[in-house]
């Protein structure tokens, strides 16, 4: 018996009620109770970006997207669970490092309370955005000066460099894989185009280390509202290429699908809250960041098969493209 099966049959030590609901996602299993979320990433998976087989590589994954959604939504990711079977089957909790099997637990919120439903319902108001723009920017702030150093590496090669790998790279393969659906030469024009101005705009060959910040999933679905507090969760980013960017991306992501989503004034409200603690970049460099992350999400939504949000995002990130 595992862990998955050891949690929904109540035989882990401490843990005897079972779960109400079991979701199961493209990394991990989540099972809901009645006042928590206890999620179990998935040891089969295997990929370019993420080998969970690997128990070296899964340990430190749990443990670092852990501490950073407890970073910055502290109420709501709660503990990290060490599990160890015994000879009956049953499991017993046991401290993180004498196990390699593990589970996170977490306050069970109103998940559908999303930013995503607020923006498609048309409730989100300008107060609204404004408070998260701030919240997202003070955390942003702390995060990148704990975690910083830790990305070294990445810094050493450079924000240009990994803005490169994004383009010409991961956004390219990502859309090649959507090949039976949208043809790969359109894929090529848009990461084209995007690169064309990135090696043409001089913002992007001046980013040094004093621009960069930590990056996190930032997407509408993954901000949720608690007492109508706008919170974050599941920010760990799959690369860890990714989890590097210069500043400006982490605003222009999330304002991003408010664009798509609720419009130019609660985006425009969005940089000018972040411009109270940074001084903003050129305006055309906002319309590039908006359109490369409204086709990663283009694609997204069609992987998610939406094909209506995903045309939605995909008409905005087209017809911004033609104005770069």
């Amino acid at each position: 018996m595992d862990l998955l099966i050891a949690l929904k049959e109540g035989r882990v030590a401490g843990i005897n009620e079972k779960p109400t609901t079991h979701i199961e996602t493209v990394m991990s299993h989540v099972l809901i109770y009645d006042d928590v979320v206890r999620k179990i990433y998935k040891n089969d998976r295997e990929g370019v970006f993420l080998n969970l087989k690997n128990p070296v590589v899964r340990k430190n994954f749990y443990r670092d997207d852990f501490d950073w959604n407890q970073d910055v939504s502290p109420d709501i990711h709660k503990n990290l669970y060490g599990a160890k079977k015994d000879e009956h089957g049953n499991y017993t909790i046991v401290p993180f490092e004498d196990t390699d099997d593990w589970f996170i637990e977490m306050k069970r919120i109103e998940s559908e309370d999303t930013l995503f439903k607020r923006l498609h319902d048309e409730t989100v108001t300008l107060p609204m955005v404004r408070q998260l723009a701030e919240i997202q920017t003070k955390r942003l702030n702390q995060l990148t000066e704990k975690w910083l150093e830790h990305y070294n590496d990445l810094s050493s090669i450079g924000l240009p460099e990994l803005w490169r790998k994004r383009l010409d790279e991961d956004l390219r393969n990502f859309g090649y894989s959507f090949g039976a659906d949208i043809p790969t030469t359109t894929t090529d024009a848009r990461v084209d185009k995007l690169l064309q101005f990135f090696a043409t705009h001089p913002y992007f060959s001046t980013l040094s280390v004093e621009d960069a910040e930590i990056a996190i999933d930032n997407h509408a679905g993954n901000i949720v509202f608690v007492d109508d507090t706008p919170q974050f969760i599941d920010i760990y980013l799959l690369k860890r290429e990714w989890r590097l960017i210069d500043r400006h991306h982490n605003i222009a992501r999330i304002a991003t699908c408010v664009r798509v989503l609720g419009g130019d004034e609660l985006a425009s409200e969005m940089y000018a809250t972040f411009a109270s603690y940074h001084s903003l970049a050129p305006s055309e460099v906002y319309r590039f960041m908006e359109a490369y992350n409204a086709l990663i999400k283009g694609y997204y939504y069609t992987y998610l098969q939406k094909p209506e949000t995903a045309a939605r995002y995909f008409t905005f990130a087209d017809a911004t493209l033609e104005t770069l």
